[in-house]
């Protein structure tokens, strides 16, 4: 079977078109390398990723406009994974603090709390948010609620337990629901008994979003990720030059990694040019 009955092209006839689009593509390349500079992420530029699941569809200016009245600098605020999912991500300049698990606590609650008085405002007054309440302040509550009447009935130990299991259950199962309860009828498939679903909808409300996850990377790590990649990019072409010069000709070692520098150097120019990361 013949894919093409007439393979015979002369692709050194049309070496100037090959030749011109190489250049164009190149010249494009630098000129945004220069003007717009790369995109790069997080692990070589350093700073915070907030990643955000909202129960309905979420509108990225009103989130952008929140986070800046709340005096939040966020980069970048994009959707995120898939459509239906409602997720979305915020790239945000690294705050400086003492301790790395500090930094994160503090700007995933100053997210929290930018989105709460945006999206959130007016909900149950004093009661907690179900889509972003903790296991130990959730089992808190259960525990001063009591919705299944256990307090006289058991022993302190059992009590506590009991409670912090059911927190648990509850929280175990919003993760895996994708981050957010869209419907306290949802707790049932928790395991959650009629009682504390019921006291739950008094005393708690359905936020509009939560928070998945909180990613940080400092500086200094950025700054050597950009040291070790250099490196290793340089030490790879001369590895290249010196076994192509020993195994071919030293002349075939420098075009092959002028060759790699210029496919490698048009494909960052792409980047550069869609702004992709």
């Amino acid at each position: 079977m013949e894919i093409l009955a007439n393979p015979k092209i002369d692709w050194l006839g049309k070496k100037w078109i090959f030749l011109g689009i190489s250049l164009f593509l190149a010249l494009a390349g630098l000129v945004s390398i220069l003007t717009k500079g790369l995109n790069l992420g997080i692990d070589f530029t350093g700073g915070t990723l907030v990643y955000v699941t909202f129960r309905q569809q979420p509108q990225i200016d009103e989130i952008r406009s929140a986070l800046g009245q709340a005096g939040i600098k966020a980069e970048e605020v994009t959707l995120f994974g898939d459509p239906s999912e409602n997720q979305v991500q915020i790239r945000m300049a690294r705050m400086v603090t003492t301790e790395a698990t500090q930094d994160l606590t503090l700007e995933s609650n100053k997210v929290i709390e930018a989105l709460r008085t945006r999206f959130d405002q007016g909900q149950n007054a004093g009661g907690i948010d179900l889509n972003n309440v903790t296991r130990s302040t959730l089992a808190t509550r259960l525990q001063e609620i009591d919705p299944e009447g256990l307090r006289q009935k058991s022993s302190v130990s059992d009590f506590s337990r009991h409670y912090t299991e059911l927190a648990n259950r509850i929280v175990d199962y919003r993760t895996e629901q994708g981050g957010v309860f869209r419907n306290f009828s949802e707790l049932a498939g928790a395991g959650v008994p009629a009682s504390a679903v019921k006291a739950l909808e008094q005393k708690a409300y359905l936020g509009s979003f939560t928070v998945l996850s909180v990613e940080s990377v400092g500086p200094k790590v950025g700054k050597e990720l950009q040291s070790r990649a250099r490196n290793a990019i340089l030490a790879s072409l001369g590895g290249m030059l010196i076994y192509i010069a020993f195994r071919f000709r030293p002349i075939y070692g420098v075009a092959g990694v002028i060759a790699l520098f210029h496919d490698v150097f048009i494909t960052v120019g792409l980047f550069s040019i869609t702004g992709k990361e």
